[in-house]
């Protein structure tokens, strides 16, 4: 028979523990189907964002979106550099308020954030990808060689 809030058919059984028997089954598994599918998709579209920003601002025109396979190695875009590239899209990402910081804090320079949690040894940078150009370009021009 089928269950009231959705089109997923359910069987006939006694009612379970919460009264509901199989029907609240049925939509359990709906709401999991639904928001994996919502969560694959998001990811898939995040991806692609990426891979858009990182030929425009980096230049990378090889860059392109993997297919996704499970191990170490399987970077979320591709690119003929060695780089493997990570790519989170969240409604709130905590650290971006620093960054957001930096930018309400110079109005001439690269905003930047260098970053670790305590206890850690390696620092963290991060900059906004448009900004990963101007960012090289002025520690080229200032760093002392050798």
């Amino acid at each position: 028979m089928p269950c009231a809030n959705c089109s997923l058919r359910t069987s006939q059984s006694k009612p379970g523990l919460d009264g509901l028997g199989s029907a609240s089954v049925a939509i359990t598994r709906w709401r999991f189907f639904f928001f994996t599918m919502n969560s694959r998709n998001k990811g898939k579209v995040g991806e692609r964002e990426a891979r858009d920003q990182i030929r425009l601002h980096l230049g990378l025109q090889d860059a392109k979106r993997s297919a996704q396979v499970s191990g170490k190695e399987a970077s979320d875009v591709l690119t003929e550099a060695p780089i493997h590239w990570e790519v989170k899209r969240r409604s709130k990402i905590a650290a971006l308020a620093f960054l957001e910081q930096a930018e309400r804090d110079t109005t001439s320079k690269v905003p930047a954030v260098v970053m670790r949690e305590d206890g850690a040894t390696e620092w963290t940078l991060m900059l906004r990808l448009a900004d990963f150009k101007a960012f090289a370009a002025a520690v080229a021009a200032h760093t002392q060689s050798g």
